[in-house]
């Protein structure tokens, strides 16, 4: 096994996963194959977090691009949307942390 660090690359968003050496050019990119026999030791995100992945990315955007405005135009629509946005985010944040401990119990 080689102890070269590794840039791992999801063109798809996480359904598949590349690696390749730092040094490595991307054509020599290899896909890394899932070896678990089965269900028991994926993680919690898969059956918890996956389902929100895609909305928290959003959220995340709509966050920087009110902070974005609100930081050039003092608007207080978009500071507003940025408290909005931030507390629904810890509110959600919390509500997945309950679900995947409820998950292992």
């Amino acid at each position: 096994m080689s102890d070269e660090p590794k840039i791992f690359e999801s063109p798809d968003g996480g359904k598949t996963v590349y690696e390749r050496g730092v040094n490595e050019p991307i054509s020599a990119r290899r896909k890394v194959e899932d070896t678990r026999a089965d269900d028991y030791d994926v993680p919690a995100w898969k059956y918890i977090r996956q389902d929100y992945e895609d909305y928290i990315l959003k959220i995340n955007n709509l966050i920087e691009l009110h902070e974005m405005k609100f930081t050039k135009s003092h608007e207080d629509f978009h500071k507003k949307a940025y408290e909005t946005l931030i507390t629904y985010m810890h509110e959600l944040k919390a509500y997945i942390k309950k679900k995947e401990e409820d998950y292992f119990k």
